[in-house]
């Protein structure tokens, strides 16, 4: 689809996203636009990495066409080495897909292991409901739990051929206890100062 682009419109890719194909338009849309206004960056200088634009997808869904995960490992790690900063769109706080998708925490490790900075992202209704939710007395805890509960090893994908082939290359590479601990530190960290910028908003 990046071939279709008019050229004062495609550059040097600044952030790598990483996201889920479950998530609505909006929800994707309403994420980027929030962070764009959130951190003051100018959307004429802000290109981004996106799977569905920048692989061939065509390729890759052919009949018959075998690209191995690791084919699929190596072209995500030259990528976000290139890029140098991941974004990790949410579609939500409390309840997110993106912690059960198989691809979404293996693109978090690998940004880990590789020290890349990332930054999470959510579209304005969870961050409404979150402030929300929080002005109600909810709290932390329960969002902890959900975070804390990622495993890596039973994390699905749209294809389940996908998320076993991820689950190999898991167990093969990095291993599954140090993935789960690294996302969810990683995550958690993010989450903390979410929770930061909602205390110095004050009431």
């Amino acid at each position: 689809i990046l071939d279709a682009v008019e050229g004062q419109h495609r550059g040097r890719a600044t952030h790598f996203v990483s996201w889920c194909w479950d998530y609505t338009l909006d929800e994707f849309v309403g994420s980027i636009r929030s962070w764009l206004r959130k951190e003051n960056l100018c959307p004429d200088d802000t290109f981004l990495w996106v799977c569905f634009f920048c692989n061939n997808q065509y390729r890759i869904n052919a009949a018959g066409s075998q690209v191995s995960a690791q084919e699929l490992k190596s072209t995500f790690e030259h990528s976000l080495e290139q890029v140098g900063q991941m974004v990790i769109m949410l579609n939500d706080f409390f309840d997110p897909i993106y912690i059960s998708r198989a691809w979404c925490i293996f693109e978090t490790y690998v940004c880990i292991d590789k020290g890349l900075p990332m930054t999470m992202i959510v579209p304005p209704a969870a961050q409404a409901d979150f402030k929300r939710k929080l002005d109600n007395g909810v709290g932390l805890a329960g969002v902890q739990q959900k975070f804390e509960a990622i495993d890596s090893k039973h994390s699905r994908s749209t294809k389940p051929e996908d998320a076993q082939l991820i689950h190999e290359l898991i167990e093969q590479t990095y291993g599954f206890e140090a993935v789960n601990q690294q996302v969810k530190v990683a995550l958690l960290r993010c989450l903390t100062k979410e929770f930061q910028n909602y205390l110095m908003q004050g009431p």
